[in-house]
Protein backbone atom coordinates (compact mmCIF):
# COMPACT_ATOMS: atom_id res chain seq x y z
CA UNK A 1 0.00 0.00 0.00
CA UNK A 2 1.31 3.35 -1.05
CA UNK A 3 2.02 6.17 1.49
CA UNK A 4 -0.97 8.54 0.17
CA UNK A 5 -3.43 5.46 0.17
CA UNK A 6 -2.31 4.98 3.96
CA UNK A 7 -2.45 8.57 5.10
CA UNK A 8 -5.79 8.79 3.55
CA UNK A 9 -7.02 5.50 5.63
CA UNK A 10 -5.33 7.11 8.54
CA UNK A 11 -7.65 10.26 7.77
CA UNK A 12 -10.53 8.90 7.25
CA UNK A 13 -10.39 6.61 10.53
CA UNK A 14 -9.56 9.74 12.47
CA UNK A 15 -12.22 11.66 11.05
CA UNK A 16 -14.72 8.22 11.54
CA UNK A 17 -13.94 8.45 15.41
CA UNK A 18 -13.51 11.97 15.98
CA UNK A 19 -17.26 12.31 14.61
CA UNK A 20 -18.69 9.88 16.45
CA UNK A 21 -17.33 11.28 19.62
CA UNK A 22 -19.16 14.86 18.61
CA UNK A 23 -22.52 12.61 18.17
CA UNK A 24 -21.78 11.15 21.28
CA UNK A 25 -21.20 14.66 23.50
CA UNK A 26 -23.89 16.31 21.32
CA UNK A 27 -26.66 13.67 22.69
CA UNK A 28 -25.37 14.04 26.39
CA UNK A 29 -25.28 17.71 26.48
CA UNK A 30 -28.52 17.70 24.78
CA UNK A 31 -30.12 15.24 26.78
CA UNK A 32 -28.54 17.35 30.63
CA UNK A 33 -29.99 20.28 29.25
CA UNK A 34 -33.46 19.45 28.83
CA UNK A 35 -33.94 17.18 32.21
CA UNK A 36 -34.09 19.69 35.14
CA UNK A 37 -33.29 16.44 37.31
CA UNK A 38 -29.54 15.92 35.77
CA UNK A 39 -28.74 19.84 36.66
CA UNK A 40 -29.13 19.77 39.92
CA UNK A 41 -27.30 16.67 40.40
CA UNK A 42 -23.91 18.03 40.98
CA UNK A 43 -22.41 14.96 39.26
CA UNK A 44 -23.85 15.23 36.41
CA UNK A 45 -22.59 18.89 36.10
CA UNK A 46 -18.93 17.42 36.07
CA UNK A 47 -20.38 14.92 33.19
CA UNK A 48 -21.25 17.71 30.67
CA UNK A 49 -17.80 19.61 31.57
CA UNK A 50 -16.40 16.45 30.35
CA UNK A 51 -18.47 16.20 27.26
CA UNK A 52 -18.03 19.72 26.51
CA UNK A 53 -14.74 19.34 26.75
CA UNK A 54 -14.77 16.15 24.54
CA UNK A 55 -17.00 18.55 21.67
CA UNK A 56 -14.02 20.66 21.67
CA UNK A 57 -11.63 18.27 21.68
CA UNK A 58 -13.14 16.19 19.04
CA UNK A 59 -13.31 19.78 16.94
CA UNK A 60 -10.06 20.76 17.26
CA UNK A 61 -8.74 17.39 16.49
CA UNK A 62 -10.43 17.16 13.30
CA UNK A 63 -9.07 20.42 12.16
CA UNK A 64 -5.34 19.37 13.64
CA UNK A 65 -6.01 16.14 11.48
CA UNK A 66 -7.28 17.83 8.24
CA UNK A 67 -4.17 20.13 8.59
CA UNK A 68 -1.75 17.67 9.10
CA UNK A 69 -3.15 16.23 5.84
CA UNK A 70 -2.52 18.78 3.33
CA UNK A 71 0.57 20.16 5.11
CA UNK A 72 1.99 16.59 3.70
CA UNK A 73 0.48 16.32 0.74
CA UNK A 74 2.23 19.11 -0.19
CA UNK A 75 5.70 18.53 1.39
CA UNK A 76 5.66 15.10 -0.52
CA UNK A 77 4.29 17.31 -3.81
CA UNK A 78 6.56 20.23 -3.07
CA UNK A 79 10.14 18.56 -4.41
CA UNK A 80 8.59 16.87 -7.04
CA UNK A 81 8.28 20.40 -8.49
CA UNK A 82 11.15 21.61 -7.59
CA UNK A 83 13.13 18.76 -9.06
CA UNK A 84 10.80 19.40 -12.52
CA UNK A 85 11.82 22.97 -12.51
CA UNK A 86 15.42 22.07 -12.46
CA UNK A 87 15.54 19.25 -15.73
CA UNK A 88 13.69 22.34 -17.99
Amino acid sequence: MNELMHSILQLCLGLFITTIAIAASSIGIQYYNKCQKLQEDSKMTRNRDFLIFLLAAALLGIGGMITSFILKQKKTVTPNVALNNKLK
